[in-house]
């Protein structure tokens, strides 16, 4: 089993659920032919992404067609100040897979500028570019040509939540375009300096933009905040989560209902929370550090949320940037991008998403058995099509650990697919074992064929 070969079939894989039911698939994969991404149907839609040739540029900027004269003054000015541009608005030919591109530019250009605007937020186009840039870990510029109090009410969660990390640099006053440009340019130059000589800290440092209101308990020690509410190294999981609620109460009202129950599961398995519902005060200190560091509690939160919400956006099915971030990976994969991938992999509601996650892990080379432990559970999904991609990304893995599931899997499984992909995983890991089971196996259904043609 070829990885590049199989990954090819997922190029085009579309958003309806009903294809996953269709057995039109390659046999040598065993994986169904995979539909074209449906029509985009934003307000966006006449925006069509071209092609120029190789990228390497300094920055890429993604925008709204609407704000395209905005956009090409903008580019117009950075190449004046020898910034180099890569945006998508010529060249564009019949067949090219323009699509492609628009990722391949997002990874390879060193800084990511994003217009918000009214139509820029409600653009597919333009939450899958910034979600990628966010993943990828890109310095984000956010250049907001509405106002704030226009934009944030109608602006997906998921994106609030992202640029929220970033200064945003209004461009509201025609008046003060010059001045304006003045000061994004030189904090644009001071981040490619910083890139090229491989000291840029300014996408970190940069000072954090939110629209919640920070306080003293906001910012508190997460020790301190255990050690405030809970006299015990271990608490009830939903114990913690009501208190967590109320103690933030101001900052939970911007999720909804869903996004809260979002959140919850997403917390619970990030904590490490025991089958008996249990928090430990470990699990709970390890979940706030970050690189031997304790955060804020509500910080990491809101940091792991953001990180969650990007992943979801860039490889969920309809993504036009998908399958240039699955080919990348290796650009930029880290414990949080895989420990996203994962939890995408095992606990999103949708069977599509599960399958793209599952199929992404095979390019992250992840070694950790605790984190291979949880992704075979993929083998046990009820969907068939998140089960095929189990294997093959486990056998690619050649994860010794999962040998008897895939065995399981190749003798009993319903879906002919499913048997054939658990085989192909079990001759990628290979070994004396697995000569041995499945020989055995094909010498007991031979058998058992002879017995039912002799009746």
């Amino acid at each position: 089993m070829n990885w590049r070969n199989f990954l090819k079939k997922t190029k085009n894989m579309g958003n309806k659920s009903n294809c996953l039911g269709k057995r039109n698939a390659k046999k040598e994969f065993g994986i169904p032919k995979l539909q074209k991404p449906p029509e985009n149907k934003n307000p966006d839609v006449d925006r069509l992404p071209s092609v120029t040739s190789p990228i390497f540029k300094d920055l890429m900027i993604s925008y709204s067609h609407g704000n395209k004269d905005f956009m090409l003054k903008l580019k117009e000015n950075l190449e004046k100040d020898n910034i180099s541009v890569w945006v998508d608005t010529t060249n564009l030919g019949a067949g090219v897979d323009f699509l492609k591109k628009i990722g391949q530019a997002i990874i390879e250009c060193q800084l990511f500028i994003s217009i918000v605007s009214e139509t820029s937020i409600k653009s597919k186009y333009c939450q899958d570019e910034l979600a990628l840039a966010y993943i990828s870990e890109k310095s984000i510029f956010p250049i907001n040509i509405a106002s704030e109090d226009k934009l944030l009410p109608e602006m997906d969660h998921g994106m609030r939540l992202q640029l929220a990390r970033f200064q945003w640099y209004p461009f509201l006053d025609e008046n003060k375009f010059e001045e304006n440009m003045a000061a994004l340019i030189k904090d644009l130059k001071t981040e490619l300096n910083g890139i090229r000589s491989n000291t840029s800290h300014f996408a970190s440092t940069k000072k954090h933009r939110s629209t919640k209101i920070y306080n003293r308990i906001n910012t508190e020690n997460p020790i301190d905040y255990w050690e405030r509410n809970y006299s015990e190294n271990q608490v009830d999981w939903n114990v913690f989560w009501y208190d967590l609620v109320n103690e933030f109460k101001t900052l939970f009202s911007i999720y909804n209902a869903d996004d809260q129950g979002w959140l919850k599961s997403l917390l619970c398995w990030e904590m490490g929370i025991t089958r008996s519902g249990i928090l430990t005060k470990q699990k709970y200190i390890e979940f706030c550090t970050v690189d031997g560091i304790l955060c804020p509690l509500w910080q990491k939160i809101e940091d792991q949320a953001r990180e969650s919400y990007a992943m979801k956006e860039v490889f969920n099915m309809d993504s036009h940037v998908r399958v240039e971030a699955i080919e990348n990976l290796s650009k930029f994969k880290s414990s949080a991008v895989i420990d996203a991938l994962i939890y995408l992999a095992v606990h999103d509601p949708e069977p599509n998403v599960r399958s793209v996650a599952t199929i992404s892990l095979a390019q992250t080379e992840i070694t950790e058995k605790e984190k291979i432990e949880e992704l075979t559970k993929v083998l046990k999904d009820d969907d068939r099509l998140v089960r095929e991609a189990g294997c093959l990304t486990l056998g690619h893995l050649q994860v010794k650990d999962a040998i008897d599931q895939l065995l399981h899997l190749w003798r009993n499984d319903v879906i002919v697919d499913v048997r054939n992909a658990a085989e192909a995983a079990l001759k990628q890991i290979g070994g004396d074992e697995i000569k041995r089971a499945m020989r055995i196996t094909q010498v007991l259904a031979k058998e058992i064929r002879m017995l039912n043609n002799s009746n």
